[in-house]
């Protein structure tokens, strides 16, 4: 059996989970940390084409997270993520705030799994 930690829970039938026993678990807290310093000392200039797919850099109240674009408002210069260590999404962010991510910090595997259960509709859905 495999230890796991929910995330984020979307609904009842979306949600994520990470694996704290994984080898590359205790590097997260470590790489989080050297997110926060390196995108918040350096003007690092904004992303010139952000495309659905892309991993980037994004700034939260707890520092810098990696995200993966999942759709994006191109009227609006908006898109939507899914940060891929956490779990969770974000809306309608500015992309003039989203950074290209520095390969350092695409060596951990993302951390957070994103799950669906077939048949399990929320309460307040028909």
């Amino acid at each position: 059996m495999t230890e796991v930690i929910l995330s984020c829970t979307i609904n009842a039938s979306h949600f994520f989970l990470q694996q704290p026993t994984h080898p590359s678990y205790p590097m997260l807290s470590i790489m989080d940390q050297e997110m926060k310093e390196n995108y918040s000392n350096i003007d690092t200039p904004p992303i010139p084409q952000v495309k659905e797919g892309l991993v980037c850099a994004v700034p939260t109240a707890e520092g810098w997270y990696r995200a993966s674009v999942k759709y994006v408002h191109e009227s609006r210069q908006e898109c939507d993520l899914i940060f891929v260590d956490y779990g969770g999404e974000a809306f309608n962010v500015p992309v003039d705030t989203l950074r290209a991510i520095h390969c350092h910090f695409l060596r951990l595997p993302f951390q957070a799994s994103e799950c669906h259960l077939a048949r399990v509709m929320p309460i307040d859905r028909k």
